[in-house]
């Protein structure tokens, strides 16, 4: 199967990354998608700091719209990393094998882009994660009459957590770098762990609003 080339996220339309996600193209897959899912959790997130500090002069606002942006730009900076690097993984499984040095240099191509395919979904968990400690004062915050999106943001981004993780996990048996899966193990776990303590302040917030 050859992948059709894929414009920049920015520049595709809803309908055309959701036809695009459920065609025979293998981009993009699931890394893509839960970077797109986090973008998506972190600017619910901004409306909400955006419509609750419309009529107020709190500089807070405006520290979380900006912050909140970062995490924007590097989930869809993320989705198109895994897309660049699912398209490597595969580009490097096409090579030649034939001959014993084609198959030499095709296991070391396929080893380097199932690194690169890891590390891809990771740095997208990884920024859910740290968007999920953004969104708890957006939380705090935020106007009472619309903490139901900040819910929802805080869903979704436990879940661009969970399932760019799930894309990493799917690629360890195929390392064949032991360090490397130990490294990647650790980082699962350590994204895990923040993720879960982050969601549970946000939660806590949440209630606490609503008492």
């Amino acid at each position: 199967m050859t992948a059709s080339p894929l414009r920049p996220i920015v520049g595709r339309t809803i309908g055309e990354y959701v036809e695009t996600t459920g065609s025979l193209n293998p981009m993009p897959g699931g890394g893509s998608v839960s970077g797109v899912v986090g973008a998506l959790a972190v600017a619910l997130g901004q409306m909400v700091a955006n419509v609750s500090g419309k009529w107020s002069d709190d500089p807070r606002y405006g520290e979380q719209v900006a912050r909140l942006q970062t995490r924007v730009d590097a989930f869809l900076n993320g989705a198109e990393a895994d897309e660049a690097s699912y398209g490597g993984y595969l580009a490097a499984t096409r090579l030649p094998k034939g001959t014993p040095e084609e198959k030499a240099a095709r296991r070391i191509a396929v080893q380097n882009a199932l690194r690169e395919a890891s590390f891809a979904p990771l740095a997208i968990a990884r920024n859910a994660a740290d968007a999920l400690d953004d969104l708890a004062p957006v939380i705090e915050t935020g106007a009472a009459n619309i903490l139901a999106d900040a819910e929802v943001a805080l869903i979704l981004c436990e879940a661009a957590v969970c399932a760019a993780l799930v894309n990493v996990h799917a690629n360890l048996p195929w390392i064949k770098d032991d360090a490397l899966v130990a490294e990647l193990r650790e980082a699962i776990a350590d994204t895990e762990s923040r993720a879960r303590i982050a969601a549970e302040v946000a939660r806590q917030g949440l209630a606490a609003r609503r008492a």
